[in-house]
């Protein structure tokens, strides 16, 4: 599943400031900023895990937050995987 950011959704997301403050309206899409924040800073800049704190206002928010990280990560990684078999079956 392919997510498309806007332009100031792109900018929270790559912002090279060390601290982020995500403020909009509700349904504006900060919980996937948010996402591809940490993805971002774990993949790119290599930044550790035990690092980042992502504070949000209520246990339901953070249990949603969790939630969809770990389906955005198991879908990297079946990409991931998807694409190192067809590497394989190329090689042989």
């Amino acid at each position: 599943m392919k997510i498309y950011l806007d332009n100031y959704q792109k900018e929270a997301v790559y912002i090279k400031e060390n601290n982020v403050l995500v403020v909009a309206a509700p349904g504006s899409g900060k919980t996937t900023v948010i996402i591809n924040r940490v993805n971002h800073l774990v993949t790119n800049l290599k930044v550790k895990l035990g690092n980042i704190i992502v504070i949000t206002f209520t246990r339901a928010a953070a249990d949603n937050m969790r939630n969809r990280y770990k389906i955005f990560l198991i879908e990297k990684l079946h990409l991931f995987l998807e694409h190192s078999m067809v590497c394989f079956i190329r090689f042989f």
